[in-house]
């Protein structure tokens, strides 16, 4: 029997007795003194003389061997190969771009004997000429600003670069750093509208699209040229450039006849005047009456017309055709009127003269009175005309205004 067991039936009996003892209802015997039973010996396998210890001894003891599992040797990781690093081929750092300055700047300064010459550099993005004409006002402190008509040639891409002349006295100081951080500086485009004026009629009107050429100091010009040229008081001098006008009551500078504004006239050269200053032309408009009173010097001469196509901007034909014909028809009053004009003065000074010397002569008061009403009759002949010329410009003006409602606008274009 396994020692389990044994042990397990033992303790049950045990608890058995105990337990019929407790419960027991039979009465108790009476006592005795009985002979005591020896004492039980638990037969384990531990007692030393059990035959159960004997037994055990005797079986064969199985002797328990552990197999030692080996551990499993891992497999060897390959070396990866290493790629050799490509040697990238050193490039030279790039030295930073510069930003260009897009705004007007002198680059260059010198000192010649028509002034101190100023070159410019400007940025013209919208420019898709070689060679342009324009417009440069300039600030001076002290001086305020100064309209100047530059010529400029393209140098890379959108830049141009160009030269100018200024009076030395509008520079505080003649040096570069001076006039780039004092002296303001801002382009402008020519006028780009030619007006309908009519003094080109029929050669151009403003109907009519044209072709210039920008005019520079190596452009030659000669008579017959058609030209675009300024007329402000930074071009002419009325003493010296203007005779006729110069003489006039009250007019002492171009500003009295145009304001302080200056104006962009195309007329034909008709002659060269040979001066004081070089490079001078008298120019008169094809349909005007008379030459143009002032002379023009080359530097104020900006464009020359190369090509003309007729009525290429006319939206109406018929309309700008009539309108065109009430404008001339003015133009014609206007300049035969003048004429005239000029021809009642002359008169009446004649007749002014006689009457004047007649006084002392043997005429007859009669004569005199005769004279006399004839020179009233011519000074108010005289003065009718002058009435009518006096309204002439604003008929021409509604003329002119007239002409443009049936004309596209368009811009000044350079071959």
């Amino acid at each position: 029997m396994p020692l389990g067991l044994k042990i397990a039936t033992l303790w049950a009996v045990w608890l058995l007795a105990i337990v019929g003892c407790v419960g027991s209802t039979t009465p108790p015997l009476p006592r005795t003194s009985p002979t005591a039973p020896p004492d039980p010996i638990l037969e384990t396998e531990a007692s030393p003389e059990s035959p159960l210890r004997a037994r055990a001894e005797a079986r064969p003891t199985a002797t328990l061997t552990a197999t030692v599992i080996p551990t499993p040797t891992p497999a060897p990781v390959p070396t990866p190969t290493l790629m050799p690093t490509p040697t990238a081929t050193p490039r030279p750092t790039p030295a930073p771009t510069p930003v260009p300055i897009l705004e007007p700047q002198v680059t260059g300064l010198a000192a010649t004997n028509a002034g101190d010459r100023l070159r410019l550099r400007v940025y013209l993005p919208q420019e898709e000429n070689e060679r342009t004409v324009k417009r440069v006002l300039m600030t001076f402190p002290g001086h305020g600003s100064i309209e100047y008509l530059v010529g400029f040639n393209r140098q890379t891409e959108a830049f141009y670069s160009g030269e100018t002349y200024v009076e030395p006295s509008f520079l505080e100081r003649r040096t570069l750093p001076w006039i780039q951080q004092n002296v303001g500086i801002s382009v402008m485009s020519l006028p780009a509208r030619i007006a309908c004026t009519g003094s080109m009629r029929p050669v151009i009107d403003c109907g009519d699209q044209v072709r210039y050429e920008a005019v520079l100091p190596e452009t030659p010009l000669e008579v017959g040229d058609i030209v675009t040229f300024r007329f402000s008081d930074l071009d002419i001098d009325i003493q010296r450039d203007c005779p006729y006008i110069s003489n006039l009551s009250g007019i002492t500078g171009v500003s009295s006849l145009i304001g302080t504004q200056s104006i962009y006239i195309i007329h034909r050269i008709v002659r060269e005047v040979f001066g004081s200053y070089p490079d001078a032309f008298i120019t008169r408009g094809d349909n005007n009456f008379s030459e143009d009173y002032c002379s023009v010097k080359k530097p104020s001469i900006v464009l020359k017309v190369v090509a003309v196509t007729k009525d290429a901007y006319v939206l109406d034909q018929e309309a700008y055709d009539r309108s065109a014909a009430t404008h001339q028809g003015l133009l014609v009053e206007y300049g035969t009127g003048f004429a005239d004009f000029h021809a009642l003065v002359q008169r009446y000074d004649s007749m002014r003269r006689d009457y004047l010397n007649a006084g002392g002569t043997r005429i007859s008061q009669a004569t005199l009175d005769g004279m006399y009403q004839s020179l009233l009759r011519t000074q108010t002949e005289i003065n009718l005309l002058v009435d009518r010329l006096n309204q002439l410009p604003a008929e021409l003006d509604a003329a002119q205004g007239e002409m443009e409602r049936y004309v596209a606008p368009y811009d000044v274009q350079l071959p």
